[in-house]
């Protein structure tokens, strides 16, 4: 079982996408839908800014908590994965 399948059958990303599906954003039926395609673009193509934008909507609708994306962050970090990736899965703060 590859690592992308296993972080997708995790309960914890399971009810991060429940609750992205039910919220009223309206990019988290979708967001959620393409979320392991956008993944696996970023891992076959190198399409980070695809899923880095899949990630950001996913994010916004499934209210992620701070805490759990750093440790989400510190994870993909551990296992070497790209610097690219990490960079985004690191949602931008929109400047002032």
């Amino acid at each position: 079982m590859t690592s992308r399948r296993t972080a997708l059958r995790n309960a914890f990303v399971a009810q991060l996408q429940a609750a992205a599906r039910l919220s009223t954003d309206p990019q988290g039926e979708p967001a959620t839908s393409g979320l392991a395609t956008a993944l696996n673009e970023a891992r076959l193509s190198e399409n980070y800014p695809a899923f880095a934008q899949t990630w950001g909507q996913f994010l916004l609708a499934s209210g992620m908590a701070p805490a759990d994306l750093a440790a989400i962050v510190t994870k993909a970090a551990d296992c070497n994965l790209p610097a690219e990736f990490i960079e985004a899965l690191q949602p931008q703060q929109p400047s002032s």
